[in-house]
């Protein structure tokens, strides 16, 4: 139908947005990245900011100098993700403009916050975002350039992330951001939660063998190479079926291909649920019922949410092996953690919070099309798929 596909191009998007440059099916295989490991580092985490004191500079995305006074009281997050971000530090209090919509209803409260969006739900209004006059707004690489470039010409301190293209990059996005916003003790206990999980998932999935997936998106779209929804699948114990099938950045995958491939397991967004096609009707995930479903607005937005999708998949993959990890990986957890407290109590001192915020400036270049051009594809993609329904 006519509103299925307009949700397919809006979620097309806003993927777009999260996660990077939209590409098209490339002949040759294009080399992809271990995922890296998530277990080491909270001690670098903690020492890269240990004072969260202002006034402050950092170099964003683009090498610019960005200079914070004093702790921002007002804050606007230009897309979805640099929200999601801002919650999980815990300093949604602060944030009194973002995209309100489908995409961040999730976060409580945010329907209480102003909405920055034009009526497409997906472009920024510049006017709404200046009017709110407020001291800082948080910039995902999505965001572009020459709508940064307006707002610093207003006046208005502007700070760029880079694109994340690892689960690690996000830890440095969440350390960053409560840096930048003067809550490092809260993006430290969003990281550390973040990695615990992370470790269950990489010890469950150790020694295991991948099982294939197929990610399906809509419209025949699906996730290749060079994304980071492939790093996630990865992460979570999968193994890509359109990385096997030399699919790089964000395209469509043919029947032929998906039924050549026989994935063991679909992952479908909840909302949307399965799509059934002639090519997945005998598969060994549909023979099986081995569907995953997952919040999309988790998987695609590169933020601290992204964890639940991959200890899902982890889980739905490698079941016993998934319940062994978290029993073994939280019960040290714990032990560790009383065990601090513990010698904290007798000598009457506490442990230095780790304040952190990553060195990085989460968000910009992934290769492939631009977001602009990605769009007109897209468009024109929608309008096929009407003229078909007509």
């Amino acid at each position: 139908m006519l509103r299925d596909g307009l949700r397919l191009l809006v979620a097309l998007l806003v993927v777009t947005a999260g996660v990077g440059a939209v590409a098209t099916t490339a002949g040759a295989q294009t080399a992809q990245d271990a995922p890296t490991a998530a277990t080491t580092g909270a001690s670098t985490d903690a020492a890269q900011n240990d004072d969260c004191t202002f006034p402050v500079t950092l170099e964003d995305a683009k090498g610019t100098e960005v200079t914070i006074e004093e702790r921002p009281e007002s804050v606007v997050a230009l897309q979805p993700s640099a929200a999601q971000t801002m919650w999980a530090i815990g300093a949604e209090a602060q944030v009194t403009g973002m995209p309100v919509s489908r995409y961040t209803d999730y976060l409580d409260g945010s329907e209480d916050k102003t909405d920055i969006s034009q009526n497409d739900g997906v472009s920024i209004s510049a006017e709404t975002v200046v009017s709110l006059e407020a001291d800082l707004l948080l910039a995902p690489n999505s965001t572009p350039d020459e709508t940064i470039a307006q707002f610093r010409d207003v006046g208005m301190t502007v700070y760029e992330f880079r694109e994340a293209e690892s689960v690690e990059d996000i830890y440095e996005k969440t350390n960053r951001t409560g840096r930048l916003t003067g809550n490092c003790e809260g993006a430290a206990e969003a990281v550390a939660e973040m990695r615990t999980e992370i470790e269950v998932v990489q010890e469950a999935v150790s020694g295991e063998e991948p099982e294939t997936v197929y990610y399906q998106m809509g419209g025949g779209y699906t996730a290749g190479a060079d994304t980071f929804i492939n790093h996630v699948i990865e992460l979570g114990g999968g193994e890509n079926i359109a990385v096997a099938a030399n699919v790089t950045g964000y395209a469509q995958l043919s029947g032929e291909v998906i039924a050549e491939q026989n994935p063991e397991w679909v992952l479908v967004n909840e909302e949307m649920g399965l799509q059934e096609t002639e090519a997945l009707a005998n598969t060994t995930a549909l023979r099986e019922d081995q569907i995953i479903e997952v919040n999309a607005n988790y998987l695609n937005q590169p933020g601290p949410r992204v964890v639940v999708p991959i200890s899902e998949i982890a889980q739905a993959i490698h079941p016993e092996a998934y319940e062994e990890a978290n029993v073994s990986v939280r019960g040290e957890a714990e032990a560790e953690a009383e065990a601090e407290a513990g010698g904290n109590d007798s000598d009457g001192t506490t442990a230095d919070d780790a304040n952190d915020s990553g060195g990085e400036s989460d968000n910009d270049g992934q290769p492939g099309m631009g977001v602009a051009p990605a769009v007109a594809a897209l468009v024109g993609t929608l309008a096929l798929l009407t003229r078909r329904r007509d």
